[in-house]
């Protein structure tokens, strides 16, 4: 893998890691809230980031189509953001985009882009209430 990708796939799993451990382990008093969860959703992070990046990101040979395909997964992630998803698809739409050219793959950098924004603004927001 490129030095790119694999800042991407670090990327996504350290905003997903931090945006679960907001989620699950940040309670409103004092103590973790549901560490079983955060390691749940932890290991779903990691395993799709893994698979997404050794399987599809990884192959030189991907689809002309493929960054837009997986952009558009990355957006249906969204109603998963909850266990981590999008935090996992939304860099490896970004990584496949950065490897073909093209309108396609600019559309697929600016959709995960906006994905991953997206999903780390909601945290942040979580996190901000949670704290305050």
């Amino acid at each position: 893998m490129r030095r790119i990708d694999w800042a991407l796939a670090a990327g996504g799993v350290a905003l997903g890691l931090a945006a679960m451990a907001v989620d699950h382990l940040l309670g409103d008093d004092p103590g973790l809230e549901d560490p079983g969860a955060f390691a749940l959703t932890a290991a779903i992070i990691l395993g799709v980031a893994t698979v997404l990046f050794a399987t599809v990101v990884r192959p030189s040979l991907a689809p002309r189509r493929a960054p837009l395909v997986l952009a558009i997964v990355a957006v249906l992630s969204l109603a998963f953001i909850w266990i981590g998803l999008p935090f996992a698809v939304a860099p490896a739409a970004i990584a496949l985009g950065l490897r073909a050219h093209g309108p396609i793959a600019t559309a697929a950098i600016a959709v995960g882009a906006v994905v991953l924004l997206l999903s780390t603004g909601a945290y942040v927001f979580q996190a901000v209430d949670k704290l305050s």
